[in-house]
């Protein structure tokens, strides 16, 4: 994703060069744009003349509950009028770069607070507007929050660019029947996981354990959970600048990772998850699980609308839990499960000419009318602290997603491709493949990878430096850890 940024940037700079230097780099190039810090009232509008603000989101498969809420925020507001235009989940960043190089941006635009990094590089001007003033200083709507970690997801510098909108992670979706069934309870600790995995396997019940999916996909976020277990036990996320994602490590930290990679080996070597680990994707895997061909599943909260509609059984819902030693540390807690994600979230356009309006818009959208209108259409899991929970599935959900982004960073950089595919590295190595090196060689190279993109002036401008830690370390965690990641599976029971 950033190579296309760096290409739009670089054809950007090309048409501006071909219009006679009429502008001489791509930001400024985005006609009717204002100020980023322009938030001065619009022109007075009337019933007669009213504005209209447009408003891009990828979610067409919500269009009513939307409809609803433009046509009740309208209600209250005569004089500003709505126009919805969707892109689809998967475009959204290029429909996005299209509108800014033709100068077309929507006043509001969705984007997920924990990915704004791919569409905002400090340095430049930014497609979305810094709302840090705008809105966080409002302590009647900062209150409307659940989690406070949600705004911090949607920051770059020391701007706020996104207003979190509703919780959007992968979870684990499970067969309750199948379960309840074979008396196999939730567990509460990632050995209890594990255990789980060997009673499933031994029961052998010709259907996938735990169906995941992609190098980028959800078996990413498997060792990407495993990772972060590591960095809590061993200190490494108590230093304070580990949000950062930049702080140093060493031999120890890649060892571990390397074990933690193992155990991803060994459970697909037993089978957990299926013939083709890495195969398909977010549909293939829903239908599985839908059709009862898998008991697990890893994907995106947000299906759970569809999935309980279309499936034959009784859906549970959770997270890969915690190591049980998090019951001993301070603020946690082995049923604080990893889930990756975020938030889906609304911005405001910088070159909005509309700001005014358009932030009343975002304001009615986190209200409590229009949390609870979005909620009980879409079973979705909302920003706002104050929306209720009718459906019991979706109460599970609520609990399980209070832990999304709990273990994340939110990086103040950008990456390079040659440090992306180390990803997929470690994915490849996690389900078996040789074809990488060892797993800490790979650690080190996604090291070194990451020193080279902060020094990558067309990533990172200013350059960034990899921040000495200062935490300490605590070697029996480490050793534990380590132990049961390359300890054979437990019996079944």
């Amino acid at each position: 994703m950033k190579q296309t940024k760096i290409w739009l940037k670089l054809v950007a700079c090309a048409i501006a060069v071909s219009m006679c230097f009429a502008c001489f780099a791509f930001v400024g190039c985005k006609g009717g744009s204002t100020p980023n810090d322009d938030w001065g009232e619009d022109d007075p509008p009337t019933p007669t003349e009213p504005v209209t603000i447009r408003v891009m989101h990828y979610w067409p498969e919500c269009a009513e509950a939307f409809d609803e809420i433009a046509e009740n925020f309208t209600k209250e507001n005569p004089s500003i009028k709505v126009e919805y235009s969707t892109s689809d989940y998967n475009n959204m960043m290029s429909a996005l770069n299209t509108a800014w190089l033709g100068g077309t941006m929507p006043d509001v635009f969705s984007y997920w607070s924990h990915q704004m990094r791919e569409i905002l590089i400090e340095g430049e001007d930014f497609m979305a507007a810094d709302l840090t003033e705008q809105f966080m200083n409002d302590e009647a709507f900062m209150s409307r929050f659940k989690n406070e970690r949600a705004w911090e997801l949607g920051k770059i510098g020391e701007g706020h660019y996104n207003v979190p909108f509703r919780a959007t992670g992968f979870v684990i979706y499970y067969n309750k029947t199948v379960f309840n069934e074979y008396g196999w309870a939730q567990p509460e600790s990632l050995e209890e996981f594990e255990q789980l995995l060997s009673d499933i396997l031994a029961a052998d019940l010709g259907v996938t354990p735990l169906k995941t999916y992609g190098t980028n996909g959800t078996f990413m976020f498997m060792w990407k959970a495993l990772f972060a277990y590591y960095d809590v036990l061993s200190g490494m996320s108590s230093d304070e600048n580990y949000l950062t994602g930049r702080i140093s490590q060493d031999e120890t930290d890649w060892n571990a990772y390397a074990a933690a990679m193992d155990k991803l080996r060994l459970w697909n070597s037993k089978g957990v998850f299926g013939d083709a680990v890495l195969a398909g994707g977010e549909d293939a895997s829903e239908k599985l699980f839908i059709d009862g061909e898998c008991l697990m599943a890893m994907l995106n909260n947000n299906l759970l609308n569809e999935i309980t509609e279309q499936a034959e059984f009784e859906v549970g819902v959770m997270t890969l839990p915690a190591p049980e030693i998090f019951n001993s540390l301070d603020g946690y807690d082995s049923t604080y499960g990893y889930s990756y994600g975020g938030y889906d979230g609304f911005c405001i356009s910088s070159s909005s000419t509309k700001k005014s309006a358009a932030k009343k818009f975002v304001e009615y959208l986190l209200s409590d009318e229009a949390q609870q209108i979005f909620s009980d259409s879409t079973l979705s899991i909302m920003a706002n602290k104050n929306v209720t929970y009718a459906n019991e599935v979706q109460q599970e959900m609520v609990e399980t997603m209070t832990f999304t982004a709990l273990y994340d960073y939110v990086p103040d950089y950008n990456t390079t491709s040659s440090y992306n595919s180390i990803g997929d590295k470690i994915s490849y190595y996690s389900s078996g493949s040789n074809s990488h090196g060892t797993g800490a060689e790979i650690m080190e190279e996604r090291y070194e990878q990451l020193k080279k993109a902060l020094k990558n002036l067309m990533y990172n401008n200013p350059a960034k430096e990899i921040i000495p830690s200062t935490y300490a370390r605590s070697s029996a965690n480490i050793e534990s850890y380590s132990d049961w990641c390359k300890a054979a599976m437990p019996e079944a029971r």
